[in-house]
């Protein structure tokens, strides 16, 4: 899989640039401030619709901008010539951000969808955190990245942290009930299905 081009409006310092990448190693070069970084972070977020540097959307558009795009052109299998084309667009609706997604220019209605159409492995220097930091950010990376080339991946992870929520969330409630002294509601069948569900995504996510 190889960018062959990339094209971005409206995003960070650039007004608009187009670049046509050769094949092989490619770095960028210049000044502090110009833009090098901006690039690479445009790939992110092409590929996952989030940026690895910062929280919210409106921060990735240029200055006084309400909209912004990124277009790539993927080469497939180096020397067949299958090329997939990427459009990403976002804008600002009020206190919102609407996003549009695009591959092949057909929409596409999911993030789950959207993930692995690019696959893009970034490392910045707050990713550190990954040696240093906290097995739960080890984690959130791993699952990212197997997201990425596995888009099922990421809906057992979201159903497993549901039925995960509601398990501990109903063993509150029966606590509660007999801390209370009141006499709980006959849950013993919904627990163990909570039970259930959690293995079974659980087993799933392990298996991947």
């Amino acid at each position: 899989m190889i960018v062959k081009s990339l094209r971005i409006q409206n995003f960070r310092n650039y007004a608009f640039q187009e670049l046509n990448l050769p094949a092989g190693l490619i770095a960028f070069t210049g000044d502090n401030g110009q833009g090098k970084t901006n690039l690479l972070e445009a790939l992110c977020v092409l590929a996952t619709t989030k940026s690895p540097l910062v929280e919210r959307d409106k921060e990735l558009l240029r200055w006084n901008e309400r909209s912004a795009r990124i277009f790539a052109e993927i080469e497939l299998s180096a020397g067949r010539g299958d090329v997939r084309r990427l459009d990403y667009s976002w804008r600002v609706e009020g206190n919102s951000i609407a996003k549009e997604m695009k591959a092949g220019g057909v929409p596409q209605s999911a993030v789950a969808q959207w993930l692995g159409q690019l696959q893009v492995v970034s490392f910045f220097p707050h990713d550190l955190v990954l040696i240093t930091g906290e097995p739960e950010e080890r984690r959130r990376f791993l699952n990212l990245e197997i997201g990425k080339t596995k888009p099922a991946y990421f809906q057992d992870v979201a159903r497993y942290r549901k039925s995960l929520q509601q398990r501990n969330a109903l063993l509150k409630h029966l606590i509660e009930a007999r801390f209370n002294k009141q006499a709980p509601d006959d849950t013993h069948g919904t627990l163990g299905e909570w039970n259930k569900q959690i293995i079974s995504y659980g087993a799933r996510i392990l298996f991947q």
